[in-house]
């Protein structure tokens, strides 16, 4: 049996990953949804929703169009981010990167189909 200075010493880690970890709540196409995301990665789509003139549930609901159902909506904005700077990266025109963004977030699952 654990001691209960053992049980703290266990659940230290997962306090510290918990306080790296900020949950928000995003409007989806059927309901609102609670994303936990790195602070850096909710950064980054500050960013994306700054350059595309959206808001965040804006946004929330175009990724929402282009996933696929069986894909989870967190892992389909972390592909987005990805998506998105990569796409910005060869492209001047925001909007085009966050079309293309999110034409490579759909069809990466499309091929691993």
């Amino acid at each position: 049996m654990l001691s209960a200075e053992n049980r703290q010493d266990r659940a230290r880690p997962r306090r510290v990953v918990n306080k790296l970890l900020v949950s928000r709540n995003l409007k989806t196409m059927s309901s609102r949804t609670s994303v936990r995301l790195e602070r850096q990665l909710w950064d980054a789509y500050d960013e994306i929703c700054v350059d595309q003139k959206m808001t965040r549930n804006q946004l929330s609901m175009r990724i929402d169009e282009a996933r696929p159902e069986a894909v989870n909506f967190t892992a389909a904005v972390r592909v987005l981010i990805t998506a998105y700077f990569r796409c910005s990266i060869n492209e001047e025109d925001e909007v085009v990167a966050l079309r293309k963004a999110l034409f490579v977030m759909a069809g990466s699952w499309a091929m691993a189909e």
